[in-house]
């Protein structure tokens, strides 16, 4: 599974009080396609978890990369 950056940072909240999602580049020689992902405390419990859960689930699943692919990073 992948998805941009900038994807997941265009993600917000339905009542549109703050984005969703922060992303950090995290990326190491052996892994360039690593990022850290990361919610406000807001979206950590309740429905806004739930929201959150449905949308990179939904955003996620638009791609997959097969593993020899990722391995070889030839994607």
């Amino acid at each position: 599974m992948q998805t941009s950056a900038g994807d997941l940072r265009s993600l917000v909240f339905e009542d549109g009080s703050e984005r969703m999602c922060m992303v950090y580049d995290t990326a190491l020689p052996d892994k360039p396609a690593h990022a850290s992902v990361f919610t406000p405390s807001v979206a950590r419990k309740g429905a806004k978890q739930r929201e959150v859960r449905r949308k990179l689930l939904a955003l996620f699943s638009k791609k997959t990369v097969r593993l020899a692919d990722y391995r070889k990073l030839s994607y």
